[in-house]
């Protein structure tokens, strides 16, 4: 075999090694993902989406603040501006941030039996829509652009 020829094949060889320490590298990433650890910067993001949140307790909107998830020295790649209660996710990769990556960033609780210090009894229920749609998603609800995500808590 003529020296070129094996001096191709090293090449190739070495090239598919790298590509595959690279994947693997970027799986394990992700399969690790600490939302809590993470800063983005707008201009490095390829996942920019804007879900917006309202929760409404006992028929009374609730402000959802402005700056969660923005330090002097990091943005989280899950962030608000301003108290409109659009959501920012910013990431630079796609991938998916369910509503629970919010709350975590916020530091309050959300789920099927609790929406801030509001708890689930007989008397009382919380309801999440997506788009107008009831939802049993809670927690899980993986946020997309432009979704609109009522919580609601009130008096069954």
């Amino acid at each position: 075999m003529p020296f070129i020829v094996k001096i191709i094949i090293i090449i190739i060889v070495l090239l598919s090694v790298i590509w595959l320490v690279n994947l693997n590298s970027a799986k394990n990433e992700e399969a690790n993902f600490d939302l809590m650890s993470k800063c983005v910067q707008h201009i490095n993001a390829s996942l920019h989406i804007h879900p917006e949140l309202e929760i409404i307790i006992n028929g009374e909107k609730q402000a959802i603040p402005a700056n969660i998830g923005i330090t002097s020295d990091c943005m989280r790649p899950v962030h608000t501006h301003d108290q409109a209660g659009i959501i920012h996710i910013e990431w630079k990769t796609k991938r998916d941030f369910p509503l629970s990556d919010f709350f975590r960033v916020w530091g309050k609780t959300f789920n099927q039996n609790q929406i801030l210090d509001y708890r689930t009894d007989e008397g009382h229920e919380i309801i999440l829509t997506v788009n107008g749609q009831r939802s049993e998603e809670y927690e899980n609800l993986i946020m997309r652009d432009r979704d609109r995500i009522s919580i609601i808590y009130q008096k069954k």
